[in-house]
């Protein structure tokens, strides 16, 4: 059974070559099937992605595009088509040829999803949460000043529940 694609939103890491025209590529490729497009464009990790709602993301870049997709898009739960414009292309697994190919099997149930671990980090200090993030698959924990020492509290907890399934705390430099 096929799904319904309205709209689609694409990260384009302009610092890969041929990013942005193969974002306009995709874009004129949707729209004959049309489906709604939003490119969001950037240098930097650093850049706000517009909010919206999206039936697919996808991800044109290398690995580190793809887990910077994911880490913004985590909250609604959008799948995301890597296409591969880096070198290696671990996670961003899809060739840049392929790309249709693998989006209209999707989209027409021939192929399905690979789920990922998603992690929520978040930074407390005096009991505040300042920081809140999401990540797909692993974060990095670190410190300031002399001792590098810092205090952490791991817990494993399932979507949606209350209390977690277990826990660690305990400090390190």
């Amino acid at each position: 059974m096929g799904k319904e694609i309205a709209s689609a939103v694409l990260f384009v890491n302009l610092l890969k070559k041929k990013s942005a025209a193969t974002a306009q590529e995709i874009q004129i490729e949707l729209e004959k099937h049309k489906v709604k497009t939003t490119i969001f464009s950037f240098e930097r990790e650093t850049e706000k992605p517009p909010s919206g709602e999206w039936d697919i993301a996808f991800s044109l870049g290398g690995d580190g595009t793809v887990l910077y997709t994911a880490r913004c898009l985590a909250p609604m739960g959008v799948p995301i088509l890597p296409v591969n414009l880096g070198s290696f292309g671990f996670i961003a697994g899809v060739d840049r040829e392929k790309w249709l190919e693998v989006f209209l099997g999707w989209k027409g149930g021939a192929l399905s999803l690979s789920r990922r671990c998603m992690l929520e980090l978040s930074v407390e200090r005096n009991s505040r949460i300042i920081m809140k993030k999401h990540c797909l698959n692993d974060t990095v924990v670190s410190s300031t000043g002399i001792a590098k020492l810092i205090n952490l509290n791991v817990h494993l907890c399932s979507p949606g529940a209350k209390k977690p399934r277990w826990g660690l705390t305990g400090a390190t430099a």
